[in-house]
């Protein structure tokens, strides 16, 4: 069976940012412009950020969750949205991932 154009393009991305991936993440507060690198992990057709609650990021997120994401040739625009903790059972698919379990092993000797 033929993949479409659509179903390729989806594999392209998990071969390239299914991994721990850095971009420039920009996100806005009143119309001001933030920039800053975040380590991404792509999975099932989404980016997924780490970011301490109440990290600027969060914080302009959620007062106005149009972002937009840069590295290299790749960029990307969309809408950003928090889904809680890494470690809430509702997390538990994407908390699988090797990606996540070094961020939260950091996490938890850093504190």
């Amino acid at each position: 069976m033929k993949i479409t154009s659509y179903e390729n393009s989806l594999n392209i991305l998990e071969v390239l940012f299914a991994k721990d991936y850095q971009f420039a993440l920009a996100t806005s507060n009143d119309n001001i412009p933030s920039v800053r690198f975040v380590d991404t992990f792509y999975d099932n057709g989404a980016f997924y950020i780490v970011s301490y609650a109440k990290s600027q990021k969060v914080q302009e997120i959620e007062k106005s969750n149009k972002i937009s994401m840069c590295n290299k040739l790749y960029r990307f625009t969309g809408i950003a949205h928090n889904i809680g903790h890494p470690l809430l059972e509702k997390n538990y698919g994407i908390r699988c991932h090797g990606f996540f379990m070094k961020v939260i092993e950091r996490e938890l000797n850093v504190s």
